[in-house]
């Protein structure tokens, strides 16, 4: 973080507690609050895994009103 704000960059790192059982939820709508950007790591599973408990990365992508920067 200090690299980033030593380059003028404003940003902010907050610790969020998860909404009951939606992660995805609880960062979308922490986004939709506060943020004009979102940096964060994406990984991929097994489709079977993703169909039965669901894609994090792939839920952010589909309903963020931010832009989105994705590493892996």
């Amino acid at each position: 973080m200090t690299c980033l704000r030593w380059h003028g960059f404003p940003i902010a790192m907050r610790r969020l507690v998860p909404i009951a059982d939606n992660p995805a939820e609880t960062l979308l709508a922490a986004a939709r609050e506060e943020a004009g950007l979102l940096v964060m790591g994406g990984y991929g599973h097994s489709r079977l895994r993703e169909w039965i408990f669901g894609g994090f990365t792939q839920r952010v992508l589909r309903e963020a009103e931010v832009p989105v920067f994705i590493s892996h």
